[in-house]
């Protein structure tokens, strides 16, 4: 069966934000079908509540970003692909149409309904060293971060997914940035509108952190011209 979204989600052991975030799909009118992926074991009875068509992946050990939703696409059957972060509300929803070379993000607003940062510059030491210290906002928008994006299932296909190189963070700055080499543009649709209660687990976690800092590695390796531009 096809059907116009996919929806992949992936949860570590976060069932009740999952069911929070798919009850809110409800605000979609259009035929959709959910991927959830099992990232670490956990108590999985919300997913006897799920009404929509439903595919769910278990992973014997923990994959990165890119990679579970890599996998989620081969299981998929929708015109679009949506990766979609399991801390997501959907507030707001319109009928769209969306063009097959452009990577999209609703307009992501904070739990406090002010807009988030999820439109960014290029991560240079120089944008990193102003987004920590001066709390300065984005000037321009260069890559569009991963909470929740949406991508034509052929473009996505042509761009081979997401980079499994990187394991948790900069995969969706990756992504945009390919998705321009590829003639594509980047785009933020105000119509379409959604809650993040970000996490922010490297600020906290030691571990997360060190993905943080050897994905921001890996990054400069791949585009070393952006590791001062400006």
């Amino acid at each position: 069966m096809a059907f116009k979204y996919s929806i992949s989600i992936v949860s570590h052991n976060q069932g009740k934000l999952v069911k929070k975030t798919i009850d809110s799909l409800s605000l979609i009118d259009d035929s959709l079908e959910i991927i959830i992926t099992i990232n670490v074991p956990e108590n999985e009875e919300y997913l006897k509540l799920i009404t929509y068509e439903l595919i769910t992946i278990r992973n014997n050990s923990p994959l990165g970003f890119g990679s579970n939703h890599n996998n989620a696409f081969k299981k998929s059957n929708g015109e679009l692909f949506l990766i979609v972060n399991p801390d997501i509300t959907i507030i707001k929803w319109s009928k769209f149409e969306f063009k097959s070379n452009t990577l999209y993000s609703p307009l992501v607003l904070n739990s406090n309904l002010s807009i988030s940062d999820s439109q960014r510059e290029y991560p240079t030491i120089q944008n990193l060293l102003k987004r920590k210290f001066m709390k300065s906002s984005n000037e321009k928008m260069e890559w569009i971060a991963g909470m929740f994006l949406i991508i034509t299932r052929d473009f996505y296909k042509k761009l081979e997914g997401f980079d499994e190189k990187f394991f948790m963070y900069l995969e969706d700055a990756d992504l945009s940035i390919r998705v321009v080499q590829n003639k594509g543009n980047i785009k933020i649709i105000n119509s379409l509108q959604v809650v993040h209660d970000a996490q922010r687990d490297s600020r906290r976690n030691p571990k997360h952190l060190v993905h943080h800092v050897s994905s921001l590695i890996r990054f400069y390796i791949k585009y070393p011209h952006l590791i001062f531009n400006t």
